[in-house]
């Protein structure tokens, strides 16, 4: 008689799941900052998109003889649900715009320092902030370097 085998052993069973499990914890620690290094991507790219807008609309203006200051956008401080760096009616700083919001990876227009400044804030978590400043009058977006956040953003 002849003894055909059509399942797997307790042994083959109990090795296979040792096996997962040691990939699991290998795998799982290095997947954990895949989310940071993603929203850290993101906020690069709102950054550097803002920052080309800005350059755009500021050769724009210079190339019809307008050397006025122009403000990002109309959205007052504080406000979620605003629309952020879409510029004015005659001129846009982004295509699409960006909403402010309260919560974690998100923008908020926060203050106008003065006439020719305004501050940005982006979240990068429930503690961690970034505040941007936008001068009219130098036309630049940036953030303060000495705060070690803005390195990760920079």
């Amino acid at each position: 008689m002849k003894n055909n085998k059509h399942a797997f052993t307790m042994i083959e069973l109990i090795f296979v799941i040792v096996v997962l499990g040691i990939l699991s914890a290998v795998a799982i620690p290095r997947l954990g900052g895949v989310t940071d290094d993603a929203n850290y991507a993101q906020v690069l790219s709102t950054v550097s998109a803002i920052r080309t807008g800005i350059a755009t609309e500021k050769q724009r203006r210079v190339l019809k003889g307008d050397f006025t200051h122009f403000d990002l956008d109309a959205a007052t401080a504080n406000t979620a649900d605003k629309e952020l760096f879409v510029g004015g009616a005659n001129y846009s700083i982004l295509q699409y715009p960006v909403y402010s919001a309260t919560g974690k990876n998100a923008w908020m227009r926060i203050a106008d320092v003065n006439v020719s400044a305004a501050q940005y804030t982006y979240k990068l978590s429930t503690t961690q902030t970034v505040t941007f400043t936008y001068d009219k009058i130098k036309g630049t977006f940036a953030c303060n370097h000495a705060n070690a956040n803005c390195r990760l953003v920079q």
